[in-house]
């Protein structure tokens, strides 16, 4: 999938209004993912994705073990919406993220985290995201 279909469907799935929005949220969360990923499996994800969001998974050079709770308030911050957005607005980007890549690789990146993420990887937003905090 290239960059401008990944960030289409980011936007059609979460009803977010413009692309630059679609693509300040995939940047929150690319960043948020970027920190919890251990650096193997970043290459890994990194090698289905095309070269704009590879970019945005080789910002950090840490890793850091935070909680779900964590990883939203962290999305929020990044996007600059409210708590209950950032919730929405990052299954949505992984919702597009598994589209993108092979279902092994799907596996291989939820292996990564604990199952209190299940709430991330499972679930599809309620309903179109609102991109007012």
């Amino acid at each position: 999938m290239r960059y401008q279909e990944f960030v289409r469907r980011v936007q059609e799935h979460g009803g977010i209004k413009t692309r630059e929005e679609a693509e300040r949220v995939v940047d929150a969360v690319f960043e948020t993912l970027s920190e919890r990923l251990s650096r193997t499996e970043t290459r890994n994800l990194a090698a289905q994705l095309p070269d704009e969001l590879k970019e945005k998974l080789f910002r950090r050079l840490y890793t850091d073990r935070f909680v779900l709770r964590d990883f939203y308030n962290r999305v929020s911050a990044r996007a600059g919406v409210g708590y209950p957005h950032a919730i929405k607005l990052a299954r949505v980007v992984l919702i597009t993220v598994r589209e993108a890549i092979s279902p092994g690789e799907w596996e291989d990146v939820v292996s990564e985290f604990p199952s209190e993420y299940e709430d991330l990887f499972e679930k599809k937003p309620d309903d179109p995201v609102s991109m007012v905090a």
